[in-house]
C-alpha cells in the first residue's frame, strides 16, 4: 500500500447564502469528505479540513455579468 497526498490543492465552490463565512466553507468541506469516503470506500480519501485557517478561505462576491477565469496549466480559461 501507498499513501498519495496532493499538495496545494484548490477548491473553489458557489454559495448562495448571503451570509456564507468561513463555518459555511469548513461545512461544505466536511459535507465533501461523507461524499468522497462514501463514494470511495476502498482508498479512504480525505481532505485535511484541521490545516485550514481564516487566510486559507478567500470570499468573495460575484456579479451575474463577470466570467470567471480559473488558472490551468496552459494558461488561463474562462468558464
Amino acid at each position: 500500500m501507498k499513501t498519495i497526498i496532493v499538495k496545494n490543492l484548490t477548491i473553489q465552490f458557489d454559495s448562495f447564502d448571503e451570509g456564507a463565512d468561513q463555518h459555511t466553507a469548513l461545512n461544505t468541506l466536511d459535507a465533501m469528505n461523507e461524499v468522497l469516503q462514501e463514494r470511495f470506500p476502498d482508498i479512504s480519501p480525505q481532505i485535511f479540513v484541521n490545516a485550514i485557517d481564516a487566510d486559507d478561505i478567500e470570499i468573495t462576491p460575484q456579479d451575474d455579468d463577470e466570467e470567471l477565469e480559473l488558472p490551468d496549466i496552459l494558461g488561463t480559461r474562462k468558464l
